[in-house]
């Protein structure tokens, strides 16, 4: 199974306007669409905290990484790490966020702001 994830369509958009972006990003993104299977990913946790859900994993194009989305939204990849040790410190900290029940969250692959 391949999973497409929102900054794969956003970089395959740019590609589509010939806009300037990094080679390093472009390769990543193809390799994580052509490559990336969730289920066997190692995996620090999936939570639910109210309509929240935090997960982290290492992922294949871009190693430990904690996603937030609230309900059925857009999931925003809020950190990268570069040990799994310090991911799983991450995933705690970000459910500690979520219990103030945020309306954004920094991006770490748009960088910008995005409303949950």
């Amino acid at each position: 199974m391949i999973f497409i994830k929102k900054y794969d369509i956003i970089y395959i958009e740019k590609i589509k306007r010939e806009e300037n972006i990094d080679m390093d990003d472009i390769f990543s993104t193809l390799f994580g669409i052509l490559n990336g299977n969730y289920d066997t990913a190692e995996k620090i946790g999936r939570d639910t905290i109210g309509d929240y859900t935090i997960d982290t994993c290492d992922t294949i194009d871009q190693g430990w990484e904690t996603a937030v989305w609230k309900g059925d939204g857009d999931m925003i990849i809020v950190a990268r790490y570069d040990t799994k040790e310090e991911a799983q410190q991450g995933h705690e900290d970000w459910i500690d966020v979520c219990k103030t029940n945020p309306s954004a969250a920094w991006s770490v692959q748009m960088d910008a702001y995005i409303k949950f």
